[in-house]
C-alpha cells in the first residue's frame, strides 16, 4: 500500500460513540452492496473490524427482531381495518341510495375488509386460498337498511 492510501486511512478510536458512528458506516456501505475489503479501504480498518462490525449489527437486529411484538402489530393492523370498514358502512347507511358517496363508502369497506382477509392469510390464520383466486377481489353481499325500519318493513 502507497504512503498516500495509508495517510488517507482514518484511525478509529474504540469509544462507544466512534464505534456505533463507525458501524453505521459499515451498514451503510454494505448495504450499497460493497464488499468487506472494499469497506474496509473505505473508512482505513481491516477487515476483521469490519466483520466483527457486521456481527455486532446483525446481533442487535436480532435483539430488536425477538421485541417486536407481531401479535400486537397484527391486532392493531386488524383493528384500523375494522374501523375503516366500520366507518365506511356508516358512510354508507347515510348516503342517498344510488348516489356516488354511498358507492365509494361501500367500495371502501370492501377494500378494507379484503385487506384484512389478505393480512390473515398472509399470516396463515385463514387458509390460503386458490392462488387465482387470492388476487381477486373478495366479495361480500352487504344488506344497508334504515335503524327505523322493522322487520316486517324490510321482508315485505
Amino acid at each position: 500500500m502507497s504512503d498516500d492510501n495509508k495517510s488517507k486511512k482514518q484511525t478509529w478510536r474504540t469509544t462507544r460513540e466512534e464505534r456505533e458512528e463507525r458501524r453505521q458506516k459499515v451498514f451503510e456501505l454494505r448495504t450499497r452492496r460493497l464488499s468487506l475489503r472494499a469497506i474496509a479501504n473505505v473508512l482505513g480498518v481491516s477487515v476483521g473490524t469490519v466483520r466483527d462490525d457486521l456481527e455486532k449489527i446483525k446481533a442487535l437486529h436480532r435483539k430488536a427482531i425477538e421485541k417486536y411484538d407481531v401479535c400486537a402489530e397484527l391486532g392493531k393492523a386488524i383493528e384500523q381495518l375494522d374501523i375503516v370498514a366500520s366507518e365506511a358502512l356508516g358512510d354508507a347507511a347515510a348516503a342517498e341510495t344510488g348516489s356516488q358517496a354511498k358507492v365509494s363508502a361501500l367500495n371502501t369497506a370492501l377494500r378494507a375488509y379484503d385487506q384484512k382477509h389478505r393480512l390473515l392469510v398472509d399470516v396463515d390464520l385463514l387458509k390460503n386460498p386458490d392462488i387465482a383466486e387470492r388476487d381477486k377481489p373478495m366479495k361480500i353481499d352487504i344488506t344497508i337498511r334504515h335503524p327505523d325500519e322493522t322487520d316486517e318493513e324490510w321482508e315485505s
